[in-house]
């Protein structure tokens, strides 16, 4: 059986856009396939590795904190 390894290269992978205006704001966040071509076995799991949607879990855990900053309340 293969274990995986920590390598840091997913982490490193993750790249945030932003477009800060005045009346419209977003981010996004999110990793390429290009650099990182297992990240939807990732997210989705496969028939041996259960799923680990990291991007969707770090969203709700920091959508209130990511609201209060664009609206200018942080």
């Amino acid at each position: 059986m293969q274990v995986h390894r920590q390598t840091g290269h997913l982490k490193r992978s993750i790249k945030r856009t932003e477009n800060l205006g005045t009346v419209k704001s977003s981010v996004a966040v999110g990793v390429s396939e290009s650099d990182v071509p297992y990240i939807e076995d990732l997210i989705t799991g496969t028939a041996v590795m259960r799923p680990r949607n990291f991007i969707g879990r770090g969203f709700s855990e920091s959508k209130d904190e990511v609201i209060d900053i664009l609206s200018g309340r942080k």
